[in-house]
C-alpha cells in the first residue's frame, strides 16, 4: 500500500518528537565543528522512519535546513569583533601647531598670497606681506585669525583658510634597531612605531614605555603599553629590561 501523506498536525507531532533536535544539537564553538554535527543531524534526519516516506516533505526540509545554516554562517561573519587601537588622527579643531608641522594658507582672491609652508624650529612661518608669523602653539583656526587681523592692514576683509598638510614627525630612542624620527601616520600606535624603527633589541623592554608628550608650552612624560596611540612630536623611550 502507497504511503500517504501526513497531515500536518501528523508533521508537527513528529517534529516536537525530537528528530529536529537532533539535527541542530551538535553546534559547538567553532564554525567548522557546527557544520560537521549540523550535516550529520541533517542525514539523520532525512532518513528517520517518519520522514523517509515524504519525498516531498523531506525535501522542502531539506531546504530549509541549508538556509538554516546559511544564515547561521552569515550571522557569524556579521559578529562584532574586538575593536582595534583607536585610529582617530588628530582633530584640526584641537591639533596646536608646532615645528615641523606643514601647512597650506589659502587667501581668497589673492593667488600670490597662496601657498605651502613649513612651520620652523622656532615655530614661525614667514608669510608673503605680513612677514613672520608665530604658529606653534595655534591651532588652524588661530592662525586663520591671526593671518586675517595681519591682512586687514593691506586687504578689505580678507577671507583666509588654514589647512594642515602633514604632521610634524614622531621620535623613537631607546632599545630599538633604527632610533630616530619618522614621518607621522594618523592612528600609528608605540608597536607600530617600534616595527618602523626596525623592531627591538633583545635588551628591550617590550610592554612599557615612556612617552614623552608636549602639551602647550609645557611637556608630561607618560607611561605607555604597545597599544598607546601616538602623537605627532611625541617621543617614544624604549628601555632596557632588567633581567
Amino acid at each position: 500500500m502507497q504511503n500517504q501523506a501526513p497531515n500536518r498536525h501528523q508533521l508537527v507531532t513528529r517534529l516536537r518528537s525530537g528528530t529536529l533536535i537532533t539535527l541542530i544539537a551538535g553546534f559547538g564553538n567553532s564554525l567548522s565543528t557546527r557544520r560537521g554535527c549540523f550535516m550529520r543531524g541533517l542525514q539523520r534526519f532525512c532518513r528517520a522512519p517518519s520522514i523517509a516516506g515524504i519525498p516531498a516533505c523531506r525535501a522542502t526540509w531539506r531546504a530549509l535546513a541549508s538556509g538554516l545554516f546559511l544564515t547561521m554562517v552569515l550571522s557569524a561573519c556579521g559578529a562584532p569583533s574586538v575593536p582595534a587601537a583607536s585610529v582617530v588622527p588628530p582633530s584640526e579643531n584641537s591639533y596646536r601647531l608646532d615645528a615641523g608641522d606643514k601647512i597650506r594658507v589659502s587667501v581668497f582672491g589673492e593667488p600670490n598670497l597662496t601657498g605651502e609652508y613649513q612651520v620652523d624650529g622656532g615655530g614661525t612661518v614667514t608669510f608673503p606681506l605680513v612677514g613672520r608669523v608665530k604658529a606653534a602653539g595655534l591651532t588652524s583656526d588661530g592662525l586663520k585669525q591671526t593671518l586675517e587681523a595681519r591682512y586687514r592692514e593691506y586687504l578689505k576683509a580678507p577671507d583666509v583658510s588654514v589647512a594642515i598638510l602633514s604632521y610634524r614627525p614622531f621620535y623613537i630612542v631607546g632599545e630599538v634597531n633604527k632610533p630616530g624620527n619618522y614621518p607621522y601616520i594618523s592612528g600609528i600606535t608605540v608597536i607600530n612605531a617600534v616595527a618602523i624603527a626596525g623592531g627591538f633589541t633583545y635588551r628591550a623592554n617590550t610592554t612599557n614605555f615612556y612617552v614623552q608628550r608636549k602639551k602647550s608650552d609645557a611637556s608630561s612624560q607618560i607611561v605607555a603599553e604597545q597599544t598607546t596611540e601616538v602623537r605627532p612630536g611625541d617621543v617614544i623611550i624604549v628601555r632596557e629590561r632588567y633581567f
